[in-house]
Protein backbone atom coordinates (compact mmCIF):
# COMPACT_ATOMS: atom_id res chain seq x y z
CA UNK A 1 0.00 0.00 0.00
CA UNK A 2 2.72 2.51 0.99
CA UNK A 3 4.50 2.35 -2.37
CA UNK A 4 1.40 3.78 -4.04
CA UNK A 5 1.19 6.81 -1.73
CA UNK A 6 3.67 9.50 -2.67
CA UNK A 7 4.04 13.25 -2.61
CA UNK A 8 5.62 15.87 -4.80
CA UNK A 9 5.96 19.45 -3.58
CA UNK A 10 2.64 20.24 -1.90
CA UNK A 11 0.52 17.45 -3.43
CA UNK A 12 -0.27 14.07 -1.89
CA UNK A 13 -1.00 11.32 -4.44
CA UNK A 14 -3.11 8.45 -3.10
CA UNK A 15 -3.17 4.98 -4.60
CA UNK A 16 -6.82 5.50 -5.63
CA UNK A 17 -5.74 8.33 -7.94
CA UNK A 18 -6.99 11.05 -5.60
CA UNK A 19 -4.69 14.06 -5.23
CA UNK A 20 -4.74 16.34 -2.21
CA UNK A 21 -3.07 19.75 -2.39
CA UNK A 22 -1.73 21.44 0.74
CA UNK A 23 -0.88 25.07 1.35
CA UNK A 24 2.84 24.28 1.86
CA UNK A 25 5.22 21.57 0.65
CA UNK A 26 5.00 18.12 2.19
CA UNK A 27 8.20 17.03 3.89
CA UNK A 28 7.30 13.73 5.58
CA UNK A 29 4.71 10.94 5.46
CA UNK A 30 3.95 8.11 7.85
CA UNK A 31 1.53 5.51 6.56
CA UNK A 32 -0.67 3.39 8.80
CA UNK A 33 -3.48 1.01 7.79
CA UNK A 34 -6.03 3.53 9.13
CA UNK A 35 -4.42 6.91 8.38
CA UNK A 36 -1.73 8.73 6.45
CA UNK A 37 0.18 11.26 8.55
CA UNK A 38 1.37 14.28 6.57
CA UNK A 39 3.88 16.83 7.90
CA UNK A 40 4.31 20.07 5.98
CA UNK A 41 7.54 22.03 5.65
CA UNK A 42 6.73 25.55 6.80
CA UNK A 43 8.87 28.29 5.23
CA UNK A 44 10.96 30.57 7.43
CA UNK A 45 9.00 33.56 8.76
CA UNK A 46 5.63 31.94 7.99
CA UNK A 47 3.63 31.48 11.19
CA UNK A 48 1.84 28.16 10.85
CA UNK A 49 2.38 25.70 13.71
CA UNK A 50 -0.48 23.31 12.93
CA UNK A 51 1.45 21.59 10.14
CA UNK A 52 0.61 17.90 10.80
CA UNK A 53 -2.50 16.21 9.37
CA UNK A 54 -4.19 12.83 9.45
CA UNK A 55 -5.69 11.87 6.08
CA UNK A 56 -7.80 8.78 5.38
CA UNK A 57 -6.78 6.45 2.55
CA UNK A 58 -9.81 7.68 0.60
CA UNK A 59 -8.65 11.31 0.89
CA UNK A 60 -10.71 12.69 3.77
CA UNK A 61 -9.17 14.99 6.34
CA UNK A 62 -9.46 13.12 9.64
CA UNK A 63 -7.63 15.62 11.84
CA UNK A 64 -5.15 18.48 11.99
CA UNK A 65 -2.86 18.91 14.98
CA UNK A 66 -4.65 21.35 17.29
CA UNK A 67 -3.34 24.78 18.11
CA UNK A 68 -1.45 24.84 21.42
CA UNK A 69 0.74 27.39 23.17
CA UNK A 70 4.44 27.21 22.36
CA UNK A 71 7.50 28.86 23.88
CA UNK A 72 8.15 30.64 20.58
CA UNK A 73 5.44 32.04 18.36
CA UNK A 74 7.05 30.39 15.30
CA UNK A 75 7.26 26.69 16.25
CA UNK A 76 6.06 24.33 13.51
CA UNK A 77 6.63 20.62 13.96
CA UNK A 78 9.97 19.56 12.49
CA UNK A 79 10.00 15.82 13.09
CA UNK A 80 7.87 12.83 13.98
CA UNK A 81 8.37 9.25 15.09
CA UNK A 82 6.33 6.29 16.29
CA UNK A 83 6.77 4.85 19.74
CA UNK A 84 4.40 2.32 21.34
CA UNK A 85 1.75 2.92 18.64
CA UNK A 86 1.76 6.64 19.44
CA UNK A 87 2.97 9.47 17.23
CA UNK A 88 5.51 11.82 18.78
CA UNK A 89 5.88 15.23 17.15
CA UNK A 90 8.70 17.61 17.98
CA UNK A 91 8.98 21.30 17.20
CA UNK A 92 11.50 24.13 17.16
CA UNK A 93 11.13 25.00 20.83
CA UNK A 94 11.86 21.45 22.03
CA UNK A 95 8.28 20.42 22.74
CA UNK A 96 7.39 16.76 22.23
CA UNK A 97 3.67 16.23 21.62
CA UNK A 98 2.44 12.65 21.85
CA UNK A 99 -0.75 12.01 19.92
CA UNK A 100 -2.97 9.13 18.93
CA UNK A 101 -2.20 8.80 15.19
CA UNK A 102 -5.72 7.58 14.43
CA UNK A 103 -7.69 10.35 16.15
CA UNK A 104 -5.12 13.16 16.39
CA UNK A 105 -5.94 13.56 20.09
CA UNK A 106 -3.07 14.90 22.18
CA UNK A 107 -2.11 12.34 24.82
CA UNK A 108 0.70 14.28 26.53
CA UNK A 109 3.27 17.01 26.07
CA UNK A 110 6.82 17.27 27.40
CA UNK A 111 10.06 19.03 26.65
CA UNK A 112 12.64 16.80 25.01
CA UNK A 113 15.54 19.24 24.64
Amino acid sequence: MAENIVFKSNILFLKSGITIPFQHNITELMIFPEVIIVRLDIPYKVLFNENVYGISHNGNLLWQIPKIDHVYQDSPYTGMKIMNNELILCNWDGLDVTIDPITGNILKTSYGK
